[in-house]
């Protein structure tokens, strides 16, 4: 399971991990401050509070686990992407994994994509059709 929402959806991603399956947490969007130009230290905090805490006993017993990485740090590190962009859309050609949903918009709606974005509802990628 990929998770890049953080601390809203964890919990709920990792009761979605089958034996022997991973989850990999690649970001804390949920955290992020949305229409304001301030963070709000208070959200992060409570974000933070709320995120779960994983038993290492509990993942042994269940053969599940999980991975977290921040993608930022891995800018300078162009063949590690070449080869894992090769390897992911192989699996998609083969059918293994499947791409998440796209809602597609035309200029004249870029209004409507960017509030879904505010949202924090929208799922999937959202494409802005110039």
């Amino acid at each position: 399971v990929l998770d890049a929402n953080g601390g809203e959806t964890l919990r709920e991603s990792y009761a979605l991990v089958r034996s022997a399956g991973r989850l990999i947490a690649y970001g804390f969007h949920g955290l992020m401050q949305r229409g304001k130009d301030r963070p709000s230290y208070a959200r992060m905090v409570w974000g933070y509070l709320r995120t779960p805490r994983f038993n290492p006993f509990e993942m042994t017993q269940h053969n599940r686990g999980v991975l977290a990485f921040n993608l930022s740090y891995l800018f300078e590190r162009g063949e590690l992407l070449a080869e894992s962009m090769s390897e992911l859309l192989g699996w998609a050609r083969a059918g293994k994994i499947r791409p998440p949903p796209l809602r597609v918009y035309q200029m004249h709606e870029v209004a409507h994509a960017h509030a879904a974005l505010e949202s924090g509802q929208s799922f999937g990628k959202l494409v802005l059709i110039p």
